[in-house]
């Protein structure tokens, strides 16, 4: 039985590489002035799986600050009901710290032994590996840098439907 899973934002829900020097600009600009944010679109089926989720609850834990996430989400996923967002501005270490992946935990009331986090880098794995929670891959990502050696991968986001409810894949 699960009882949450989590997200991580950049290169998990959507490509974001391109704006990361906007990443740490503190809101001085909006993301939307940024040359490469047409491209920053949910990766296929992100919408879909996320709008539809009716299983446990869903968290969503970035080392992005709030304003960042915020413009992000408010843009591509404006229906979708995050449970809890966990930002870079909620705690004082960042992933592969444990500490944003609990923090999630707590504020589900979940259990880490039955909690899962999708990411797409070896930062997720780790904290993953420190909290107790279960770690798969974002296995639609471009360039994952997690050991997909060591994970579990999912092939596309509605996967996660099947590893949140037990059934094999």
């Amino acid at each position: 039985m699960i009882d949450a899973v989590l997200w991580d934002l950049d290169d998990t829900l959507v490509p974001t590489s391109a704006l990361a020097d906007a990443r740490h600009s503190n809101g001085l600009r909006p993301l939307a002035s940024e040359a490469s944010w047409p491209s920053v679109v949910p990766y296929a089926g992100m919408v879909e799986t996320l709008t539809t989720w009716s299983g446990p609850s869903i968290g969503l834990v970035t080392s992005s600050p709030r304003w960042y996430v915020e413009e992000i989400l408010g843009t591509h996923f404006p229906e979708v009901a995050f449970d809890c967002v966990i930002t870079y501005d909620d705690v004082s270490r960042l992933k592969p710290d444990p500490e944003p992946v609990l923090l999630a935990v707590e504020r589900l009331g979940a259990a880490p032994a039955r909690t899962i986090l999708i990411g797409d880098h070896a930062a997720d794995q780790q904290a993953c590996a420190a909290a107790g929670v279960r770690f798969l891959g974002a296995g639609w990502t471009a360039a994952p840098g997690y050991d997909a050696a060591a994970a579990e991968i999912l092939r596309h986001p509605a996967d996660a439907w099947a590893a949140a409810s037990g059934v094999p894949r």
